[in-house]
């Protein structure tokens, strides 16, 4: 029989001074929310996600640091499946594991399916409207919309007017705030809005423009990724216009109290988006049903 010595480390140390090793090489003490299906750290259950299930947060325990409580599944991201019928989306896990929103471009549908902010993170941000944020979202767009109209595909948003009072929105017309806001800190879109393919969004904003949100409103304004309807800023008639795509990853940060800088992040993140499609990542050469198969 044979022996060995274990050595426990201390669970908590004097010096602040030491690094914190965290689950992703993106995150920080100011990380609020990272959801990426099949990260190693928690990767989702096989399958289409259930309506109204929580997702995990791999950034959940910084995100409770900053508002004081919680654990990942209360500040994890919901689910929304809006009643969605048959003829109106087809969703499904590709071959490396990210979610297929395939939408119909035959049928009109007020329904929409979405990755939101659950409540105890929207209330920070109402708390703190004001601080710096980045935001990232990885996917690939295996259709573009029917139609370029202002259909979204993130809405963080303070209320109606919808573009008015916003933190961060994108769709394929473009990303808000733009760089002839003041509250612009930079932005990338590699496929320049129009196009098919693996695409990486990211946005740089100095707080929200406009009125700072006053109210959780988990289905409306706190998108983290929606696709179909989008938000009750915009008509019914605007869903069969919706892209579909692949969703993979998506980020949210609190620049104030990380002390990073947009840039900064915006290239960790960017090289970590190049790795993860390129030979031997994670997302590489996925498959997955063609859309042009669903009306």
């Amino acid at each position: 029989m044979t022996t060995g010595l274990k050595i426990k480390l201390p669970v908590a140390f004097t010096d602040t001074s030491l690094p914190i090793l965290y689950d992703d090489a993106l995150m920080s003490a100011g990380t609020l929310m990272l959801a990426d299906p099949m990260h190693s750290a928690a990767p989702w259950a096989a399958g289409v996600p259930a309506a109204n299930a929580p997702l995990p947060n791999i950034a959940w325990s910084a995100a409770a640091a900053l508002i004081g409580s919680g654990d990942q599944t209360s500040l994890g991201p919901i689910f929304l499946l809006d009643n969605v019928a048959s003829n109106e989306a087809k969703l499904e896990r590709s071959s490396k594991g990210g979610l297929h929103v395939i939408w119909t471009q035959a049928n009109a549908s007020s329904k929409r399916a979405a990755l939101f902010l659950p409540n105890p993170i929207q209330n920070y941000l109402i708390n703190n409207p004001r601080h710096k944020y980045y935001f990232s979202l990885w996917q690939r767009v295996t259709r573009a919309p029917k139609n370029i109209l202002e259909v979204p595909e993130v809405a963080i948003l303070s209320g109606s007017p919808a573009l008015s009072n916003y933190l961060v929105y994108y769709s394929q017309r473009g990303a808000l705030p733009n760089s002839s806001n003041p509250v612009f800190l930079g932005g990338r879109d590699n496929l320049g809005g129009y196009g098919v393919g693996n695409k990486i969004v990211t946005i740089g904003a100095n707080g929200f423009t406009g009125a700072a949100p006053t109210a959780t409103s988990q289905t409306n304004n706190y998108e983290l990724c929606c696709w179909g309807y989008g938000d009750a800023a915009y008509s019914p008639t605007s869903a069969p216009n919706s892209r579909s795509s692949i969703f993979y990853r998506v980020f949210l940060e609190d620049l104030t109290v990380s002390g990073r800088g947009y840039a900064d992040v915006d290239a960790i993140d960017y090289g970590l988006w190049q790795a993860a499609f390129a030979p031997g990542g994670r997302y590489y050469n996925d498959t997955f049903t063609d859309p042009a198969t669903f009306a």
